[in-house]
């Protein structure tokens, strides 16, 4: 005999949903939801079936799993907990998280050789000061008033996991696509200066190989560094951890002033900056690790900039946009020198210690970064 639904049968309710299908068709991964009452919330884990039916099993235990894609190989399964892209090996173990991205992330999207995962995720360009909108799009339903920031394309290598943020700009980016051959994503994103009245969406295009994808090192050419290759250390600090990084090196205490000046502490092995003050006056900072000149950053830099006003002389200063993405929460990272020596050439005084130093390196384009 049946009976009407009451209130008290809400908790016993499982409600599956975003079944994803094995590439060989014979099991199906799905999001099971149910309630958790003691805590008042919802819980969102994964279970797989034979397609030919059978008994599920329950593939996680977390409270928020959901987006689950299969690896091309059917060996894996990518799939959202907590706002982060996690991995699971189809035949059983521990989920391994693959990024660490401030504001969450989408639904990840395999490459076709197993070797990535795409997927957009909020990117704030670190705007200080009060919400000032001049558009329609500053706020949406179900995401609230969410200002400058943007959805924006990623990707991260699994080998490696270096995770490298693809585009930019003042438009979301809708979900990406992988091509066949892998070398080009495909997503829809707005176009126009009045993109928000007229809704006009087309579809971008990105070699996602592409140099102008990559993250960029920039070198201020006043400032020199012999007997150490900076740039290849820093390039291995961004593949172990995929943020920016600034090579620093300690500085007596009264040259403190003229540089700009990292506050760090050390996370499994790797400084991670806290502050930057730019040439600090007395008692800012206790610190004397200073910026030399070398900088690895990433494509979200550039939407710093655009927003960031001139400083200092009317220019654009990085340690600005570097100030910016710390407070937006934004990790960055600090490589030492351990064995070079930095001279700024910036100062008639800091032009002779390097041409010094210059003449006791015999090998000089192989020995200055």
């Amino acid at each position: 005999m049946t009976r009407r639904l009451k209130i008290d049968d809400l908790t016993d309710l499982a409600v599956p949903s975003q079944p994803a299908l094995s590439p060989d068709g014979d099991r199906v991964v799905y999001v099971l939801r149910t309630l958790d009452a003691g805590e008042d919330r919802n819980v969102d884990q994964l279970w797989t079936v034979p397609t030919s039916g059978g008994t599920p099993r329950r593939l996680t235990t977390g409270n928020a799993d959901t987006s689950p894609a299969w690896s091309p190989d059917g060996s894996r399964i990518a799939f959202v907990r907590d706002g982060q892209v996690h991995l699971l090996a189809t035949d059983g173990g521990e989920p391994e998280r693959v990024t660490d991205l401030p504001l969450g992330v989408g639904a990840p999207v395999w490459s076709p050789d197993g070797a990535r995962l795409a997927f957009t995720a909020p990117v704030d360009p670190g705007s200080a000061g009060p919400l000032v909108a001049d558009r329609l799009d500053y706020q949406a339903d179900g995401s609230g008033m969410f200002g400058a920031v943007r959805s924006q394309v990623h990707v991260v290598d699994l080998a490696s996991g270096e995770c490298r943020q693809v585009t930019d700009g003042t438009e979301h980016a809708g979900a990406p696509t992988w091509s066949p051959d892998g070398g080009t994503i495909a997503f829809a994103r707005a176009v126009g200066e009045d993109s928000d009245l007229r809704f006009r969406i087309a579809v971008h295009l990105l070699a996602v190989d592409d140099p102008k994808a990559l993250p960029r090192v920039f070198a201020f050419a006043d400032d020199v560094v012999f007997g150490e290759n900076a740039v290849a250390g820093m390039l291995a600090l961004f593949a172990r951890t995929g943020n920016p990084v600034l090579a620093v090196q300690e500085v007596a205490a009264d040259e403190v002033r003229k540089f700009g000046i990292l506050d760090t502490t050390t996370e499994n092995g790797v400084d991670v900056v806290q502050r930057f003050v730019e040439k600090p006056g007395p008692g800012e900072t206790t610190s004397r690790l200073a910026s030399l000149g070398r900088y690895l950053v990433t494509p979200e830099l550039v939407n710093v900039l655009r927003s960031t006003p001139t400083g200092k002389g009317g220019e654009l200063w990085l340690a600005d946009a570097f100030i910016h993405l710390l407070n937006a929460g934004r990790q960055l990272n600090a490589y030492r020198l351990t064995t070079g020596q930095w001279h700024t050439v910036g100062t008639p005084e800091g032009y002779v210690r390097a041409a010094s130093a210059a003449m006791e390196f015999e090998s000089l384009p192989s020995s200055r970064t």
